[in-house]
């Protein structure tokens, strides 16, 4: 690729070779791709790690099964928690699933046993943290651009 300034025309831009380019930009893509899934695939890790905090413990199966969910997501070996990834081009949705039988009654509740909202905390928190995040960032590009 060449640069040519006109001396103060347009800047005339010279290809040699269009299929470097093209291959750099598809490259690009893929990286961007990967950064989303992996970015998805941390804050449902985090908020796995939030609840698995945050529950009440009687047996420790509950947060067993949270903390699994947290290493699925980040890709490892899971016992009563799982994780699945869809990704399109322009995002990637982490689930996370935990197969313990009371989890819903410990986060919803029942007509004996108020809620928890462990979840709704912990989503609530990385919500937050993620806006917070996205503010900065968009800040430090203000000031730099």
């Amino acid at each position: 690729m060449t640069i040519a300034d006109s001396g103060g025309g347009p800047i005339r831009i010279t290809l040699k070779n269009p299929e470097t380019l093209q291959a750099a930009i598809a490259q690009l893509g893929r990286g961007v791709s990967v950064g989303v899934e992996a970015c998805a695939r941390q804050v449902a890790a985090s908020v796995a790690q939030d609840v698995a905090r945050s529950v009440p413990v009687d047996t420790g199966r509950l947060r067993a099964g949270w903390q699994a969910a947290a290493d699925a997501a980040l890709g490892g070996a899971s016992g009563e928690g799982s994780a699945a990834i869809e990704q399109t081009e322009t995002m990637a949705i982490v689930s996370v699933e935990v197969s313990v039988p009371h989890a819903t009654y410990i986060e919803r509740g029942t007509e004996l046993i108020p809620p928890g909202s462990q979840l709704d905390l912990a989503l609530a928190n990385a919500t937050r943290e993620n806006v917070r995040a996205w503010q900065e960032l968009f800040a430090t590009a203000a000031r730099s651009g």
